[in-house]
């Protein structure tokens, strides 16, 4: 396993609550949840009484709080288009970087989107598949993005395999979109399926270099560096447990 859990900035957390009775018993429920500070860095030491929760307006004691361990299902999606083409070196590097330090048993999926949306490596464990891959991406001529496409054909994969920990993380350009998605339908079902989208930006000769999880949502962050620097910001995020 890896030392550190590269890639996004969140921390998710078991929370463990007490339900109410029902039909005469007492039960417990869990609750994955996602807490970052102000600068939208992860949040660790917190207890029980750091949270309050309500169902139907009646509050419930929280038992215990822990890091969720259970594995990922991560869905890479990189602009292959055209407006990549300056890029494919850092995005290569990036990727490679990414799946080199998330943990053994988080499964891994590459999607291509310069062009219709394509796989480029399915879900596997594998990391020499995986990073064989990475090394081999190019961008299309003459092919614009289909990220929207790529977003909605992704969700609706993992929807039908009913995936536990759905996580997408993008790596798109400010170049054309061509999908035949609409914004407000991709919204709905990744907020729907709960799925949590990452993103980094490529603007130009900067990028952003910094993401924080909204699930179900697609938020393309601004927070620009040199865009050489890409590989290293993209492996120093976490997916900390």
């Amino acid at each position: 396993m890896a030392e550190g859990r590269a890639a996004l900035t969140v921390a998710l957390g078991a929370l463990l609550l007490a339900a109410g009775p029902a039909a005469g018993q007492s039960v417990e429920r869990s609750l994955a949840v996602t807490v970052l500070d102000g600068d939208g860095s992860p949040v660790f030491d917190l207890g029980p009484a750091d949270f309050v929760v309500r169902e139907d307006g009646a509050r419930r004691e929280v038992l215990r709080v822990a890091r969720d361990t259970a594995p990922l299902q991560i869905a890479l999606l990189v602009d292959t288009s055209q407006a990549a083409a300056r890029a494919v070196v850092d995005l290569r590097k990036g990727l490679a970087a990414f799946i080199t330090e998330m943990d053994d048993d988080d499964r891994i999926s590459i999607i291509g989107f310069g062009g219709p949306p394509r796989i480029l490596a399915a879900s596997t464990l594998e990391r020499e598949s995986l990073l064989e891959t990475a090394d081999s991406i190019f961008s299309t001529a003459g092919n614009a993005a289909y990220l929207l496409d790529a977003l909605s054909e992704t969700a609706t994969g993992f929807i039908k395999r009913e995936v536990d920990r759905p996580v997408m993380v993008v790596l798109a350009t400010e170049g054309l979109d061509h999908s035949y998605e609409n914004v407000a339908t991709v919204l709905r079902t990744l907020e729907d399926a709960d799925i949590t989208v990452h993103t980094v930006v490529l603007t130009g000769r900067r990028f952003s270099s910094r993401s924080s999880p909204f699930p179900g949502r697609f938020d393309p962050l601004r927070e620009s560096g040199g865009r050489g620097a890409l590989d290293g910001a993209f492996a120093q995020w976490r997916i900390d447990r």
